[in-house]
């Protein structure tokens, strides 16, 4: 019995914690929203914004719309949806990415 309350407990303090840090980077009475990126997480030094920061419903997809916030991106999104589907992977981003680097 001793064995079950210690994983027991032990559960809920990870739920728990998982809980916390997802909820740390939500917008205070929206939990739809994500807290808006710190600057430096916005932009790398190549001035190409970081996936994070253009993935603004943060379902870890980038749409056309979403891309419009940069112009390079934009310019080059239907090449760099490989599959087709109408959004960027992190793998098409990344693409994308060294496109834009050059």
């Amino acid at each position: 019995m001793a064995r079950f309350a210690a994983l027991a407990s032990a559960l809920l303090g990870c739920a728990l914690l998982v809980t916390a840090v997802l909820r740390a980077g939500e917008v205070a009475g929206d939990p739809g929203k994500r807290a808006a990126p710190r600057p430096a997480q916005t932009a790398a030094a190549d001035g190409v914004p970081q996936f994070s920061a253009l993935d603004v419903n943060a379902d870890t997809l980038i749409s056309a719309e979403e891309a419009k916030a940069h112009p390079g991106l934009a310019a080059i999104f239907a090449e760099c949806d490989t599959d087709k589907n109408g959004v960027l992977s992190t793998w098409e981003f990344a693409e994308a990415r060294s496109k834009l680097d050059k």
